[in-house]
């Protein structure tokens, strides 16, 4: 019974973890992500993403802090994009297109084949029908929708038509690029501050947590030694100096992430005030 129930349980956490690498092969991002954020669905999507690419290697938990970050900086600086850490909209662009073309090579065709050597090529009328000869090998018709595509070598393909810019196309969205470009510069604008801020208070929270850890321990080390007490429980009274030592440390240390948390809201409500003065101007 407990070796069938460690099966079903195995079973469930390949089936869970596969289920995340699945959806990072078609999900599209709409939200920007950021440090801090914990247990987010969107999350544990883009650290599968970074997974697949090899950029990011642990636990795919949802939680955004100093792994996923520095994963995300490493991917913005492979491919040209300010590396701040936040998931912004530059970098949510390009990840989609990444998907979108992943998409878009699992969709192609494959096409039979019949070598063109047991063809008389000098005779047309032997030319199989319905075919197209690409690389010596005659390669059956694409599917209505799609185009035959002959690489310099290799097999022939079929992919989906490409539908082409014209003169008019291209002018009627200048002013929609040019407006996209604004965005994606008052966003980048905006991310880069906003990183910067988290990662400031990150760093004094740290040296805060140190400070206080410090602290205890110099206060736990200045206490009489537990014979200096009087009677049979010295060490008693001794501990529990050390046990409200503790505790009173640890209940500063958690006013230190209270107000470190209350700082990165204020923070990313300054950065969206940044952001539509910018988009204004």
């Amino acid at each position: 019974m407990t070796q069938k129930l460690l099966a079903v349980l195995f079973t469930a956490v390949l089936f869970f973890n596969y289920s995340y690498i699945v959806q990072a092969d078609s999900q599209q991002f709409t939200v920007d992500l950021h440090y801090g954020l914990t247990s987010n669905y969107d999350v544990k999507i883009l650290q599968s993403f970074l997974s697949a690419k090899g950029y990011y290697t642990g636990a795919t938990t949802g939680n955004y802090f100093s792994l996923t970050s520095q994963a995300v900086k490493k991917f913005q600086a492979a491919n040209n994009l300010p590396a701040t850490g936040y998931f912004g909209p530059m970098s949510r662009i390009l990840v989609n297109k990444l998907v979108t073309a992943n998409q878009a090579t699992q969709g192609t065709t494959t096409l039979t084949s019949q070598p063109a050597s047991n063809q008389n090529t000098s005779s047309a009328s032997s030319t199989p029908q319905n075919t197209t000869l690409c690389n010596g090998t005659y390669w059956s018709a694409c599917p209505a929708g799609q185009d035959f595509v002959c690489p310099a070598s290799g097999n022939a393909y079929c992919q989906p038509q490409q539908v082409p810019l014209t003169p008019a196309t291209v002018s009627a969205q200048a002013p929609q690029q040019d407006a996209a470009l604004k965005i994606a510069g008052c966003q980048a604008k905006r991310d880069a501050g906003y990183s910067k801020f988290a990662a400031n208070v990150n760093t004094m929270l740290e040296q805060g947590k140190t400070t206080w850890e410090s602290k205890k321990q110099t206060a736990i080390d200045n206490l009489p030694s537990p014979a200096s007490y009087p009677g049979d429980l010295g060490f008693q009274t001794w501990q529990m100096n050390v046990k409200s030592i503790e505790t009173y440390v640890s209940d500063q240390i958690a006013k230190l992430n209270e107000a470190a948390s209350a700082s990165l809201v204020q923070g990313k409500a300054i950065s969206d005030s940044t952001y539509s003065q910018c988009i204004s101007q």
